[in-house]
């Protein structure tokens, strides 16, 4: 038995069995008066609820099983993403996209969703060990979203020289090397390695 249910089953025993409020509503305005309080007044009945959408989803999926709206953001709560909730529905990634028109949700660039995160919150999570795949999560985002954010930030490849120094850069110059061969020697992009010297405070251009 899981903790949700087990948990659920508490509550039950503890504060409904003898629940004189209950009782009351359903004998003076019906059953289902007293299902309507359970379910939105009562705090406990509010907490089972919550629970059995727990123990729901923790089941395998039948096709189109509950796609609501309500359940979608729910799910969307704890932290998974859209294909994943394609899985739990039993439905198709295409399918979720209509509902979700249809639900009213803006259909916003995918950017957008970025646009309160910073360049300096991405490298401290890179300091911390995530890679992209565990910060896209982290940030409820896809991939795709964040290759997008990193390119336009100007991170593609930028990790690629945390432990680079200004003297090997002035030692590859002195070699002749463009910026564009150091950034492909050192599997960059250009645009990483020019944050990169913007960073070591050394001036001039990229040049082919």
């Amino acid at each position: 038995m899981n903790s949700a249910l087990k948990e659920s089953l508490r509550i039950i025993d503890k504060n409904c069995k003898d629940c004189k409020v209950a009782k009351l509503i359903q004998n003076e305005h019906g059953y289902q008066s007293k299902l309507e309080y359970c379910s939105k007044s009562c705090v406990h009945g509010k907490k089972i609820n919550a629970l059995q959408k727990e123990i729901n989803f923790g089941y395998e999926a039948i096709k189109g099983f509950e796609c609501t709206e309500e359940n979608y953001l729910f799910l969307q709560s704890r932290g998974m993403m859209d294909k994943d909730i394609c899985v739990k529905f039993g439905i198709s990634k295409d399918t979720l996209i209509r509902r979700k028109r249809f639900w009213g949700f803006d259909r916003m660039k995918p950017e957008k969703k970025l646009t309160d995160r910073t360049v300096e919150e991405f490298l401290e999570l890179k300091k911390d060990h995530l890679n992209d795949d565990e910060i896209a999560k982290r940030w409820n985002v896809g991939k795709s979203t964040l290759s997008r954010w990193k390119k336009k930030n100007n991170l593609q490849g930028f990790l690629f020289l945390e432990k680079r120094t200004k003297q090997e850069y002035l030692d590859l110059k002195l070699q002749g090397k463009t910026d564009v061969e150091i950034a492909r020697l050192w599997r960059t992009w250009k645009g990483g390695l020019q944050k990169w010297k913007q960073a070591h405070n050394i001036r001039g251009g990229l040049r082919r």
